[in-house]
């Protein structure tokens, strides 16, 4: 397993089959929920084409954020990271979308569909005016990878990609590898600021 940045990957496809595409064009955003039952049917009878599932996890033992590729019924790509302690679930949740993002403009030109279980994630990838930068760059890659699609799905109902992919964000949060550099949140540099303020009084 080769380490990258702080992250893992595990590739099972050849590199030469993972070829840039330039025409894309387009954003296409799709929420997959409980009330669109048919819909939501149809998309699980899904055995083809490619699908990324994303997670993150913050646990007592850290933070972890992964992405895993499945093309068919087997999986073909692994994407693992460790993230510091402070870092927020949704922190992890949004890397792991970022990094399965890139990923998927990456790939032949096809359709990929990245599915998501956190709706704040899906909601704030479709606005490109977001102050979150990594918020701005997912949206930009969707408006320029009109073969990728977002969709989210319900957490915790025995889908396989959703599994595997929660066990490699637990993995990434108890491993002992360098966590990646990813910015405070805002309340954790708060209480840093307040703490040195109650001190130095």
């Amino acid at each position: 397993m080769e380490l990258q940045s702080g992250a893992f990957t595990d590739q099972l496809e050849s590199k030469g089959s993972l070829t840039p595409s330039e025409d894309h064009t387009c954003l296409l955003l799709q929420e997959h929920t409980e009330p669109h039952q048919p819909r939501h049917s149809r998309w699980r009878g899904i055995t083809s084409g490619t699908r990324i599932y994303t997670d993150g996890s913050k646990t007592e033992k850290g933070v972890g954020a992964a992405f895993c590729v499945w093309s068919g019924q087997n999986i073909v790509y692994r994407w693992l990271a460790k993230q510091q302690d402070y870092n927020t679930v949704f922190q992890a949740e949004f890397l792991a979308l970022k990094h399965a993002t890139d990923h998927a403009t990456s790939l032949p030109h096809h359709p990929v569909t990245i599915l998501v279980d956190n709706q704040a994630s899906v909601q704030a990838a479709a606005n490109p005016r977001s102050i979150n930068t990594t918020a701005r760059a997912i949206s930009k890659s969707l408006i320029t990878g009109k073969h990728i699609h977002i969709s989210w799905i319900k957490a915790d109902v025995g889908y396989d990609g959703n599994e595997e992919v929660d066990r490699l964000a637990k993995e990434a949060e108890e491993s002992d590898r360098d966590p990646l550099s990813v910015k405070a949140p805002i309340f954790f540099l708060k209480s840093i600021f307040k703490k040195k303020w109650r001190t130095s009084s």
